[in-house]
């Protein structure tokens, strides 16, 4: 539990906050200004939220979600780690959601006061990088931000900080010499930092030097915060090496180890994946593809363009019940428009197929595990005259 002042405190959700957590959350105001929260919500989306912070909380991961309540118990909020940067990382993003009737009155910005001073004693988290959602609170919250990090940190990080953004911010524009030499003296202040290696590795990369990005970013896939995105841009390396020389090696041996190396480091994150189907598919190996994303799929449900990937691969093989189940859940996940477009596309295309009266389910494709969607016009190749 944390306090945050005599009339309000952070605490675990319970199976029974489903009533008070619909009547507070469900309001157009909160859905417009978050990312994944519905409009209306019901008591099924209340249940099921709580649900899934009763296995987090049962989970061996550090907490998420916490409810914001009121002396009486009542949840009245939440404000949750992302662990965008994975549990180990020294940084994070948050986000949060507060009822209508308590706005303007200061308590998000204690809250997240009192939750930041929590993170940076309890657990060790050194910055955080803001998801700022309640728009009306934010400049406040970047002040209280800045107040607690100068506490947390030496001047000698709060030099290295600033240099590390604003050589991010040159690179970001354009100058990388200059960036990219801000970035070195912010290494030299704090030289077991992760973000300023990674990121003069990723400005070396971006403006078209490989050689010297490796140079950078190698060793930091043996550091402790190393994230998906350094594996991402140690793959980038080997094929912007490999394309320049003479005589390119078609297995991109190196290429896809830095894939997999991360996949073996970082399980659960499912870009890796999908960034190694695809170069398979370069490679024109779908059949290796499409495990790489069915792999991806197990080990990170909740990431979207595999799910795709995989619907795809499915459709090109006439596999169009697979097909449409996987474009089906892409398109329930995701939020983005081209996404949603080409999910449509397949699921429009595959159910045609499987709904028609002449489709039988092939049991090579294991498609007769599925065969009662469509009882009535489903038949087996070895049952030739329907179901029994």
């Amino acid at each position: 539990m944390i306090t945050v002042n005599d009339a309000y405190y952070l605490d675990k959700f319970v199976s029974t906050d489903y009533e008070r957590l619909r009547e507070t959350i469900n309001d157009e105001e909160i859905a417009k200004n978050t990312l994944t929260i519905p409009y209306p919500y019901s008591l099924e989306d209340a249940r099921w939220w709580l649900q899934r912070c009763e296995l987090q909380y049962s989970s061996d991961e550090p907490q998420r979600s916490w409810a914001i309540r009121n002396s009486d118990g009542q949840v009245c909020g939440t404000i949750s780690h992302h662990f965008k940067y994975g549990f180990n990382s020294h940084k994070d993003e948050i986000g949060y959601w507060l009822m209508r009737p308590l706005w303007g009155q200061g308590l998000m910005t204690e809250v997240i006061a009192k939750f930041i001073e929590h993170c940076f004693q309890d657990e060790k988290v050194k910055r955080f990088v803001y998801f700022l959602i309640m728009m009306r609170i934010s400049v406040f919250c970047c002040f209280l931000f800045s107040f607690v990090l100068v506490q947390a940190q030496s001047q000698k990080g709060d030099d290295a900080y600033a240099l590390g953004v604003e050589g991010i911010q040159l690179i970001d524009d354009g100058q990388f010499d200059i960036g990219i030499k801000l970035l070195k003296k912010a290494q030299g202040l704090e030289p077991q930092d992760y973000d300023y290696t990674f990121e003069i590795g990723k400005a070396y990369l971006k403006n078209g030097n490989p050689k010297k990005a490796e140079k950078y970013l190698f060793d930091l896939q043996y550091h402790v915060s190393a994230q998906a995105d350094l594996y991402l841009a140690l793959s980038s390396c080997y094929a912007e090496l490999e394309e320049l020389k003479k005589a390119p090696n078609p297995e991109r041996k190196k290429e896809l180890d830095a894939l997999r190396y991360g996949i073996q480091k970082l399980p659960s994150e499912g870009i890796l994946y999908l960034q190694l189907g695809k170069k398979k598919l370069e490679m024109e190996q779908p059949v290796e593809a499409l495990a790489v994303f069915e792999s991806g799929i197990e080990a990170a449900p909740n990431f979207a363009e595999n799910y795709f990937w995989a619907a795809k691969l499915m459709s090109a093989s006439s596999n169009d019940l697979w097909a449409w189940f996987y474009a089906e859940i892409c398109f329930s996940m995701t939020d983005d428009d081209d996404l949603l477009r080409s999910s449509a596309i397949l699921i429009s295309s595959s159910l045609k197929v499987v709904s028609g009266k002449n489709w039988r389910a092939d049991p090579e494709k294991l498609d007769q595990d599925f065969k009662f969607v469509f009882s009535e016009n489903c038949a087996t190749i070895s049952n030739k005259s329907g179901l029994e």
